[in-house]
């Protein structure tokens, strides 16, 4: 009796022992023409599921490096903020976001009042990716942001989902209002909340992610104000394993080198060979 516990441990346990994390990376500035793909790439190889999250078409139109992840020759999951909010908010939008030219509140109320031919420019700001995801349907597990850190109100972002939905129907949808939104962080019915930081609030369904604040790394210091020292990631793993996904950042995924915040288009600040093998560490822990 006691060899068949026994054995039974030392067959059970490290299956529990070595199963993947929830981990991703967010890598927003994939589509940059200067990205460095194939080290990025790098990172996932021989993972059972490589977890990609990125922002569309603002640091650039290359789907490159996006249609290279999708052939890895695995099952994988696939993230994407389909519009930036977060330029809105200091007015920096270029004039190749989906949004430039609108403020938030101009951006809420054309949504609502189906304007300026809105949700047509949508779905021709989209086609490109829509092509892309129906390519690679085979052992894809795709989702769907309608907004990177939203300051939409949950009005307003139901319209746009209804829109988006049909758009990416083998996608699920996600709902990641930034953090002090105005209207709210509730979570909408029939999808999933993202929030973003070490330290906010989820249950599942939830999609976790450090956007906007950066590691500080081994082999380098913080390069933002808002950051959490790499010690304190064990913690944070932990708080976020209920998630069905927990998207890791850092500012070189951005191209950010301090705070200064230039064009996305214009950054050239991206991340290290060592930097990048650092994390090719972290997805792999148990």
């Amino acid at each position: 009796m006691k060899f068949i516990i026994l054995l039974i441990f030392f067959l059970i346990i490290p299956l529990f022992a070595f199963a993947e994390n929830n981990l991703g990376l967010a890598y927003y500035a994939i589509q940059h023409k200067d990205w460095p793909c194939a080290r990025s790439l790098e990172v996932f190889k021989d993972l059972s599921n490589p977890r990609l999250s990125f922002l569309w078409r603002t640091f650039g139109d290359d789907l490159n490096c996006v249609e290279r992840f999708l052939q890895l020759p695995t099952t994988k999951t696939l993230h994407v903020h389909l519009v930036n909010e977060t330029c809105q908010r200091d007015s920096s939008c270029g004039k190749y976001e989906f949004v430039h030219g609108l403020s938030i509140d101009q951006y809420r109320e054309t949504i609502i009042g189906g304007r300026a031919n809105i949700h047509a420019r949508l779905s021709d700001y989209l086609k490109p990716l829509q092509t892309l995801l129906q390519r690679y349907r085979e052992g894809l597990t795709c989702s769907i942001s309608p907004g990177l850190e939203s300051n939409l109100s949950p009005a307003a972002a139901k319209i746009i989902i209804a829109r988006i939905r049909p758009i990416f129907p083998h996608c699920s949808v996600v709902w990641n209002p930034v953090g002090n939104n105005r209207f709210g962080i509730a979570p909408i019915s029939g999808t999933t909340l993202e929030l973003h930081g070490s330290e906010p609030k989820l249950s599942p369904p939830c999609i976790a992610g450090l956007d906007g604040q950066d590691i500080a790394l081994p082999m380098r210091s913080a390069l933002l104000r808002n950051f959490i020292d790499h010690r304190r990631l064990p913690q944070y793993f932990e708080r976020m394993k209920q998630c069905s996904a927990n998207y890791l950042w850092i500012s070189e995924f951005s191209g950010i080198a301090n705070e200064q915040m230039p064009d996305p288009r214009a950054r050239i600040n991206f991340p290290t060979a060592e930097q990048f093998h650092y994390f090719q560490q972290l997805l792999r822990l148990p």
